[in-house]
This record gives structure tokens, sequence and C-alpha cells, in this order.
């Protein structure tokens, strides 16, 4: 009997010294409430193993085993005055990131972690408004666009995403804005270098932590044709309906070889001869948008204004010259205007006329990128060979 009890009672001494002492049990809980920035947790300690819980929380990150140690987040502190774990909520999560997270507790013996449980934050992204396109030319427009909603997040990049295919994606053209107004959420950009006669898709778009969100559909719009751009800038001036701009090469290609033109299209048509300026303004006055024919030297004059340059009587703000042209043309209209809104009367390319002097050649006007600065005045002009291919000598056309 004796050895029967001192049996019983080793049994109970072995099974109380299995239970006391040893790391404790934990278990982590459901994650709920799951936002594009943060996620609630709730947790047990199962077994402190009869000793005190120094600390006990949670841990989390990235890592598919985060740990005491090692992690992205941690709460030490989620235990009441009983041990039991509080529950939590982890901050300053990501949209989209895939995270990991389990309970601890810690006694002297070490750390006792619950199974790990995984979640993804929820995706919040930007609203946006359709992009708006306006005051198309046959190479640029001016996109505008609107952020409706933060959804709690700051607003980082916004833009417009462009294509010449419809449902356009996150892997088109961007063109990004920096003018972004935080009171109503508009912003605009003006892009360059379209093609003409072309037409182009584009979306809004703005991005947040959470990633890169659009408007829902595209925008279409069209880029002008030089003819139409050549046709809605014929200007008065003192009476003279006279091109705004020196013929393009856009609307050469466009005319002559049936070809749309980008950023090169803004520059003035050279190395051609009378007979070919001839042949173009054939080819305008087919189109029934008006007669059109070169100037004469009076017409180009009186069309010019009064003063030593046409628009002023400072010669940089209105002409590119030898001066300040770098030895090369440029694009029409990126100098001053005359008062009447003509560009490039003096300098850049000098522009053929109608009239011929005693020797049978062309009178050409206003000089060009290479000229002098007397050579760039009004009254200025020089002879020209009808069959000579110079590229200094441009032309604009003036309107029956």
């Amino acid at each position: 009997m004796k050895k029967i009890y001192f049996l019983l009672l080793s049994v109970v001494i072995l099974f109380a010294a299995c239970s006391e002492g040893g790391i404790p049990e934990v278990m982590t809980g459901d994650i709920t409430d799951i936002t594009s920035s943060s996620a609630k947790i709730k947790g047990a300690i199962l077994d402190t193993k009869g000793l005190d819980i120094l600390e006990a929380g949670y841990c989390w990150g990235t890592m598919e085993m985060p740990t005491y140690e090692t992690n992205d987040g941690i709460e030490k502190h989620a235990s009441d005055a009983r041990g039991r774990l509080d529950e939590y909520v982890m901050t300053n999560l990501f949209a989209g990131e895939v995270y990991y997270v389990r309970a601890f507790a810690q006694n002297e013996e070490g750390v006792g972690y619950g199974i790990v449980k995984q979640f993804t934050v929820g995706v919040t992204l930007p609203g946006v408004d359709i992009a708006v396109a306006e005051n198309i030319t046959p190479t640029t427009v001016t996109l505008k666009g609107k952020v409706f909603s933060h959804n709690g997040h700051i607003v980082n990049k916004i833009g417009f995403i462009l294509s010449t295919s419809p449902n356009v994606t996150e892997g088109a053209d961007k063109y990004y804005a920096d003018n972004y107004n935080l009171e109503t959420g508009e912003f605009d950009v003006v892009i360059e270098g379209l093609i003409s006669n072309t037409s182009y898709y584009v979306r809004t778009f703005a991005t947040n932590q959470s990633g890169f969100g659009s408007s829902t559909e595209d925008t279409q719009f069209t880029t002008n044709t030089f003819l139409n751009e050549f046709t809605n800038n014929i200007v008065n001036s003192n009476g003279i309906y006279i091109s705004k701009y020196e013929i393009t090469v856009g609307l050469w290609n466009e005319l002559i070889n049936g070809t749309a033109s980008s950023t090169e299209g803004l520059y003035p048509k050279v190395d051609i001869a009378y007979t070919s300026m001839q042949t173009f303004i054939n080819r305008i006055n087919e189109k029934s948008v008006g007669v059109f024919d070169l100037p004469t030297i009076a017409q180009w004059r009186e069309a010019a204004g009064t003063g030593t340059y046409s628009g002023s009587e400072n010669i940089d703000e209105v002409a590119w010259y030898k001066g300040n042209s770098n030895n090369k043309v440029h694009a029409v209209g990126t100098k001053n205007s005359n008062s009447n809104g003509v560009y490039d009367m003096s300098g850049n390319v000098w522009e053929m006329t109608k009239d011929t002097d005693e020797h049978g050649n062309r009178i050409i006007v206003g000089g060009c990128w290479n000229s002098t600065a007397d050579q760039c005045e009004i009254n200025s002009t020089f002879a020209y060979a009808s069959t000579s291919l110079g590229n200094v000598v441009g032309f604009r056309l003036v309107r029956e």
C-alpha cells in the first residue's frame, strides 16, 4: 500500500513540475477592420506556465516569420493587469502590401508565439475626373484634370496617360503635372510634340501610397490639321490679310506630300524654288479656303507696320538674326509679334515676294537667322534667283 501511495505522489510531483516553468503559450486571433493603412488584431495568452508575463503583444511585418527581435512593427504592452492580450490596431501600413503578424508573450524563460496570420492591406486609390482637352493645335494640346478624392492618402504624382489606341492603360506615355491646386484638386499640362491630324486617347491619373488611380474612361481628341491652323491664323494687319506665320514644314508636308508632321512641322519651309512655291499656292487654292498668293513688296511692308523692325525698335524682341539665332533657323512664332499679331516678319527666314528686279530676280524681304541687323529692317530688300534653293528663304501668303 505504501508503494502505491509513493508512486501516486511521484506522479503528482512530476505533473506539477511539468506544468510550472517554460515559455508562455499564446494564440494569434482574428485580423479584422483592414483598411488602406491599418488592421486590427486579437490574441490570447493560453498558459503563463506559472510565471509572470514580462511583456506581451504583437509583432508584424512583411517578413513571413516576424519575431520579437526582428519585425517591421511591434507592440510590447498589449496585456491587461491579469496578463490577457488586448485588442490592438496596427497602423502606418502600406496599401496593397502583404503583412504577417503573430501574438507573443514573454516571461523569464523566454518568448512564446502564436501561429503566424497573413493579411493584405486594402487598396484605396485616389479618385480623378476624366480629362478635358483644350487649345488643340496640330502638335499640342492643353489637358486639364481634377482629383476629387484623396481617399485618406496624400497624392504624390498627378498627370495624364496618352495613347493613339483607346482604353488607355498605366503603361502608356505619362505626362506629369507640377501645378496641383490643393484646394480645388485641379491641374493641367501642355503636351507638345504630337502628330498632326491624329486621334489620341487620354486619361487623368493620380498616385498615392495605395498605387496608381486613373479616370474611368478615355477622353478622345484629334489634333488639328496644319491647313485648318493656317486658315484660322490669317490676320488683318493694316488692311492686308496675311498669314500670321511663315509657311511651315507641317503645312507643306500635308498639302504636297500628304503626310502628317510633329515638332519639325513648326519650322518654316525652306530649300524650295519659286516654282515650287507656286505649286504650293495652287494646291492651297484648290482647297476652297480662300484665294492666296505671295505678297507684293508694298503689301508686305504695309503688313509689317511702322518702325525699324516689324513689331519693335529692339531687334532681339521680334527677330531671330545673326546676333541671337545660334546660327540656325527657329520654329515660327517664338519671338514677339508685331502689333497686329504677325510673327517673324523680321528675321528667321527671308520671305519671297511677287516682285522682281530688272534682271528677273525675285525680291526677298525681312532678313533671316544669318542676317545682320540692318538686313532685317522693314525697308531692306535682296535680289534672289528664282531657281535657287536656299535654307534661308521661305514665304508667307496674303489672302485676296
